[in-house]
């Protein structure tokens, strides 16, 4: 995971353990705890959002089974961060509560610890919460910092078609819409995936939510793979597509409601605005 959210996890598990068993009604432990609670919260925001980026730079460079193996497991890590964060928006509003009624002069202290006992809200629980969510932040990222340490080393600004495990073939893709209008794509493919010489059907790769990508034997099949396309009633939606040939290796479908937001290029990467 990245330094910074590696340094801050210190900060918000020092102040938990210094704060645990405080107890009582003080100003002071109410305020340690609702700074702790903040700065776990800034934490889990980090784990999530860094973990993501990650996940998601070295996915690209997975074959399918591993990919999809890495994903399931990050689904289930961000689920937990959500839920513990959700907690933690949960307990920092009781906090609030609590520190009004310290706030409010008009109170004798044994009035509050009257109200405090007669609620499940005490300082013991939120922080006994607290210390939960912050294990639970820490067996995450012990399983985090060991799944990334089993994935393949590499500059994440290079993704190139051999870190996809694409190799040097002649590659088409064919950037869609939507998922589904991609899933579409792939399946009318596949069921053609002899005559059109793709070497394997599993050579079809989803790498993300609009986007296809074929391998293919050799250039020659380029045109006779739009040529297919352009007449299949499974796949003719392609037909209105804006069509580029880069690299004589490289045929590029964009789909007819495609927005192109600026110039693509396309060099030895398999693009430059999507990977």
């Amino acid at each position: 995971m990245p330094s910074d959210a590696e340094d801050q996890d210190g900060d918000s598990t020092d102040l938990a353990m210094e704060n645990t068993g405080t107890g009582g009604s003080s100003q002071n432990g109410l305020n340690i705890l609702a700074t702790t609670a903040s700065k776990f919260m800034i934490n889990i925001k980090i784990l999530v959002t860094s973990l993501n980026n990650r996940v998601n730079q070295e996915a690209r460079k997975l074959n399918q089974k591993d990919r999809s193996d890495l994903l399931e497991l990050t689904g289930k890590v961000l689920l937990t961060c959500m839920q513990a964060e959700a907690e933690f928006i949960l307990s920092d509003g009781k906090i609030k509560d609590l520190e009004e009624l310290i706030a409010n002069k008009d109170k004798k202290i044994f009035d509050l610890q009257s109200q405090i006992a007669n609620s499940d809200v005490t300082l013991e629980t939120i922080d006994g919460k607290l210390q939960r969510l912050i294990e639970t932040y820490q067996d995450n990222q012990k399983l985090i910092n060991e799944l990334l340490n089993k994935l393949p080393e590499g500059d994440t600004s290079d993704i190139s078609a051999k870190n996809l495990k694409i190799d040097e073939a002649p590659v088409m893709v064919i950037d869609t819409n939507d998922n589904a209008t991609a899933l579409s794509y792939r399946d009318a493919l596949m069921a053609r995936a002899p005559e059109l010489n793709i070497p394997n059907p599993m050579d079809l790769v989803i790498p993300r939510a609009n986007r296809l990508i074929v391998k293919m034997r050799d250039t020659s099949n380029l045109e006779k793979f739009k040529n297919i396309i352009d007449n299949d009633p499974n796949l003719n939606k392609l037909a209105l597509a804006k069509i580029s040939k880069c690299r004589k290796d490289r045929l590029i479908l964009f789909g007819p409601q495609h927005k192109l937001q600026r110039q693509h290029i396309y060099t030895n990467k398999l693009s430059l605005f999507g990977f």
